[in-house]
């Protein structure tokens, strides 16, 4: 486990490299040991066939040689194989076993051609029967040396291994020069997401046109970006849009401060963007209102005057219930009223824009208070106003 941990945990171009020297060993041996299997048993079947080749010329050679006893022709006839470098060993026997004549490395004593001749392993024996004239019969024997043969796949071990070494180096380097083109794709693309990551969309694009498994995910994080960037100058465009319209609702306010026109504003939540434009207008200036006494407060002294004489006084403790002004609906009640829902609060900017041609501002404040007074409406925070159940 710790092993194949070990291995997970290596980087890319490592594991490459392992896989395609690996690949190259193992081919190489495979494809050394063959060849060269194959070509020792060829060799050794040359050298069989060679050797039964001789014996039958040398057969023909010898019977009369052994006809006549002549050791000198016989001796004559081994000096013509003295130069053949395969042959270290040639002799032949008489019939009992002795000895008539030999050069290189023979036995002493062959007393027929199924003894059990002892040889080593460099060398390849071929015995045959003669038949000479006059009933008389001998055995020849035949040395053959392996040793071109076995220097021949020594040096034929010797040209596969460096074969192999070449090709071991060779994959080596194309292992390399391949993990790193493939790291250098795959940094590029991990460089990229971190500074998509970080906010930088505007150099986040891979330029790889490659058709292969990496040029895929790179043009679907093309994608990716592009579609990241549409939704950013959207968001941009539409927070642009309310900035703007909020904007305009605070500069029409500030300008109604500036003519003097007494303006509330019911503060907010302030991570609602809804409650921007009533938050800023309180910062300008605008009267921060809470609670109806806030309203009562800043009403003119004649007309709150005229309220209290009509009405009676109104004191700071009136529950909202209570009417300041009877409990008949006025027209503009009733068409507020009207607009109002149980369900869905309507934001007073809504209120004031659809009976603008009705009612006025202060007309529409005061029938707005005068109902909240009754009990009939509610207002909610961020200025919007439901029917009461």
């Amino acid at each position: 486990m710790g092993i194949a941990t070990r291995l997970r945990d290596l980087p890319l171009r490592t594991h490459l490299m392992l896989v395609f020297a690996f690949l190259s060993i193992t081919t190489t041996a495979i494809s050394t040991v063959t060849l060269t299997t194959l070509s020792g048993r060829r060799m050794q079947t040359a050298l069989h066939d060679r050797s039964a080749r001789i014996a039958q010329r040398l057969q023909k050679q010898f019977e009369p040689i052994v006809a006549l006893d002549d050791h000198a022709e016989a001796r004559e006839l081994f000096a013509s194989y003295s130069n053949d470098k395969e042959m270290d060993g040639i002799a032949v026997y008489a019939d009992n076993g002795e000895l008539f004549e030999g050069q290189g490395i023979y036995p002493r004593h062959l007393p027929s051609v199924n003894a059990d001749l002892s040889a080593d392993k460099g060398h390849l024996i071929a015995v045959a029967d003669l038949k000479a004239h006059e009933g008389r019969a001998a055995h020849l024997y035949l040395s053959f040396s392996t040793k071109s043969i076995d220097e021949r796949q020594r040096h034929d071990i010797w040209i596969a291994s460096g074969f192999t070494a070449s090709t071991v180096l060779c994959a080596l380097i194309l292992a390399v020069l391949m993990s790193r083109r493939i790291a250098r794709r795959l940094v590029r693309i991990a460089d990229a997401a971190n500074r998509m990551a970080a906010g930088d969309l505007t150099h986040a694009r891979l330029d790889d046109r490659a058709k292969d498994e990496i040029g895929a995910l790179a043009h679907s994080f093309n994608v990716m970006v592009s579609e990241l960037n549409r939704l950013s100058v959207e968001h941009e465009r539409l927070v642009s849009t309310e900035r703007e319209r909020l904007e305009a609702l605070v500069s029409e306010r500030t300008q109604a401060l500036e003519q003097s026109r007494e303006i509330f504003a019911v503060p907010g939540n302030v991570i609602s963007r809804n409650s921007w434009g009533p938050n800023t207008l309180i910062k300008q200036g605008a009267k921060l209102t809470a609670t109806w006494e806030d309203v009562w407060e800043e009403l003119p002294d004649g007309i709150r005057q005229e309220l209290e004489s009509e009405r009676g006084p109104v004191a700071s403790e009136h529950k909202p219930s209570g009417s300041l002004f009877g409990d008949e609906l006025s027209p503009g009640e009733k068409k507020l009223l009207s607009l109002l829902r149980q369900d869905t609060s309507i934001h007073i900017d809504e209120i004031v824009e659809k009976l603008d041609t009705q009612l006025s501002s202060s007309e529409i404040f005061a029938v707005l208070f005068e109902l909240e007074m009754n009990g009939k409406i509610k207002q909610l925070p961020g200025k919007r106003y439901v029917k009461s159940f």
